[in-house]
Order: structure tokens, then C-alpha cells, then sequence
């Protein structure tokens, strides 16, 4: 009787904590590119994630990262404005990112008709 007590605990306990991570983890589409000269990739991608009180929210994350070590050189998050539709990065049928031909900066939308340029060191 205990034993079969203690198994549908750990059920339960494990099937919450897999449902939770599945709320709580981002997911989402985006597109990458690799700078001319070939020492960075830039990524841009759309996320949606679960949280406590907000229902799920969408955001976008662009990051550079350096081929050699992998190590993201830098990252930013942006959530929307109210009523701003960001630009959906998994649209293959458009190129979002678009590095200088001398691979010190990338120009990615982020929203509402404007693009940033982002330095690279």
C-alpha cells in the first residue's frame, strides 16, 4: 500500500515537472547567417515562453556568435510594443540579416519599421 502510494506520487511529480518545463521553455523559428568574413554567425529568432502570471509572451532574441569557440559574443532580448508585430524571422521567403562587407556590424529588424545595427568587436 505504501510502496503503490509512493509510485503515483512520483508520477504525479514527474509528469508536473515535465509539463512545467514545457510551459517555462522557450520555443520558436528564426534564421542565422555567417559573416563575410567567416568569423561570426548572427542569429535572430522569434521565442514564445510560459510564465507565472502573464500567460505565454513572444520576444525576440538576436546574438552573435563566434564560429571558432562558440561563444555568443553578444545577445539581446526585445519584446514587442503593444501592437507591434515583429518580423516573423522564420519566413524563409525573406532575409532578415544582413552583415557590413566588413563583418564589423549586422542590421536586423527588430520592429515597428526599424533596424538595428549591431557592432561587432
Amino acid at each position: 500500500m505504501k510502496r503503490s502510494r509512493s509510485i503515483v506520487i512520483f508520477v504525479v511529480v514527474a509528469v508536473v515537472l515535465v509539463a512545467g518545463s514545457g510551459w517555462f521553455s522557450p520555443f520558436g523559428t528564426g534564421e542565422y547567417a555567417n559573416s563575410p568574413d567567416g568569423r561570426y554567425t548572427a542569429h535572430a529568432s522569434n521565442f514564445r515562453r510560459g510564465t507565472w502570471l502573464h500567460g505565454r509572451v513572444s520576444y525576440i532574441e538576436i546574438k552573435v556568435v563566434e564560429k571558432s569557440t562558440g561563444n555568443t559574443v553578444w545577445k539581446a532580448e526585445r519584446y514587442p510594443l503593444p501592437n507591434e508585430l515583429p518580423p516573423e524571422f522564420g519566413d524563409r521567403s525573406k532575409k532578415f540579416i544582413v552583415w557590413a562587407p566588413d563583418s564589423r556590424s549586422v542590421s536586423v529588424p527588430v520592429g515597428a519599421a526599424t533596424d538595428s545595427v549591431w557592432a561587432v568587436p
